[in-house]
């Protein structure tokens, strides 16, 4: 199921919490989860996109990102498409920033997140040093 950045903005009016530019609730036999969407198409400062990432870990740490998609106890994930200079970039400043723990981050350069979306193309914060699929995690 996908939820487009409209129907985002609607849920999340007033409530505090970053606003994805998408969300998708995956379910993949007994295995389902939420990946909270960010495109970063370079328009804005890159200091914006890191902040908003925190202000992601400080919304999964209130609990209320369940009440997205109730009923579900869902681990937070946040992955970001970002052009590829961007994309490696924010790779950089996570290896950094070891205060990001519990909130899954996955960032791809958005040709490979375009031609492979589920493939081993994506980073994870948690392990940067490989590259997995966003549902591997």
């Amino acid at each position: 199921e996908w939820v487009g950045e409209g129907d985002l903005r609607s849920l999340l009016r007033g409530s505090g919490a970053p606003r994805p530019d998408g969300l998708c609730h995956w379910r993949m036999g007994r295995q389902h989860g939420v990946v909270l969407f960010e495109l970063d198409r370079g328009t804005e400062p890159f200091a914006a996109l890191t902040q908003k990432l925190f202000r992601y870990r400080a919304w999964f740490r209130t609990g209320t990102h369940r009440e997205l998609v109730t009923g579900l106890p869902l681990r937070p994930r946040v992955a970001v498409v970002a052009p590829k200079a961007r994309a490696r970039r924010l790779v950089a400043v996570l290896r950094s920033v070891r205060s990001q723990a519990g909130v899954g981050v996955f960032v791809a350069p958005l040709d490979d997140a375009v031609r492979d979306p589920l493939g081993r193309r994506w980073w994870r914060r948690d392990d940067l040093g490989r590259l997995e699929g966003i549902l591997d995690a």
